[in-house]
């Protein structure tokens, strides 16, 4: 979400966040205008999760690339 002057812009994930949750959409404007700071970082969990995703899909595509 964004601010311009006085225009809310909103994202196509936005939207998306909107249908998953009301409150989530509520905290990104919360954030977008100043009004509440960023949460924690990534957790140490989640940036092994993501970096064993990564290179679970390089080595998938490399498998591709073999065949």
């Amino acid at each position: 979400m964004q601010i311009l002057g006085e225009r809310r812009i909103v994202s196509a994930s936005d939207l998306n966040d909107r249908l998953a949750c009301r409150h989530l959409l509520f905290l990104n404007l919360q954030r977008a205008l100043g009004e509440l700071e960023e949460g924690p970082g990534q957790s140490a969990t989640g940036a092994l999760l993501a970096r064993k995703g990564d290179e679970h899909e390089s080595a998938y595509l490399e498998s591709l690339k073999a065949e």
